[in-house]
């Protein structure tokens, strides 16, 4: 009996039969991911060389455009302009005029327009001079401004364009930076920024 207990039990030990080793619970791996991975590496890398590319090209066209726009630029000793703001106030430029900072613009800029906000920062500032080349008489300027909100601004109309053709201005906003011996130490076509303008000032009383 005790025989007959013992193979029974060896028996039943026997019939139970060990785990798959690949059961269902083991991960299933595809044997083309890692390799779909890989070629997933070199794809998204050559997207981001590509677009490292493009974006050094467009830096290149802009500072070839820019540096085309200021190739006409006035430098050295600036010329010499006195006349009045739209305000009544005696405005000199130039030599003897003490450090400014010298905004060509246009009412028909729409450039320039984007500016007007960075513009009003400096309203009363006599350091900051705006000249309006080629937008008509007095009046029809005096009225651009006020919509604009700049009446505070220092103005200085120039309907015929002769003080933008001096200072060799060709397209707008330009922006000369003059200092207290009237020598241009920059000059910028395009949109500028406050932070832009503040530097630009200092820049202009440092000598």
């Amino acid at each position: 009996m005790n025989t007959g207990g013992e193979n029974s039990t060896i028996q039943r030990e026997g019939d139970e039969s060990p785990a798959p080793k690949g059961g269902s619970d083991a991960p299933t791996v595809e044997p083309n991911a890692n390799k779909r991975a890989s070629n997933d590496e070199p794809t998204r890398g050559a997207k981001v060389r590509r677009a490292l590319i493009e974006v050094s090209v467009a830096l290149l066209v802009i500072v070839g455009i820019r540096t085309l726009q200021s190739r006409s630029h006035a430098s050295g000793q600036a010329p010499i302009v006195r006349g009045v703001a739209l305000d009544g106030r005696a405005v000199a430029l130039g030599s003897g005029g003490g450090p400014r900072v010298l905004w060509f613009f246009a009412t028909w800029c729409s450039v320039c327009r984007a500016s007007d906000h960075n513009i009003r920062r400096f309203a009363g500032d006599p350091s900051v001079v705006l000249v309006a080349s080629e937008s008509g008489d007095d009046a029809r300027v005096r009225a651009f401004v006020r919509a604009q909100g700049l009446e505070q601004n220092i103005v200085v109309n120039d309907p015929d364009g002769s003080i933008a053709r001096r200072y060799g201005v060709r397209s707008f906003p330009t922006t000369f930076t003059v200092d207290r011996q009237g020598l241009i130490r920059g000059t910028d076509v395009g949109y500028t920024t406050e932070l832009g303008l503040r530097a630009r000032r200092w820049w202009a009383t440092v000598r």
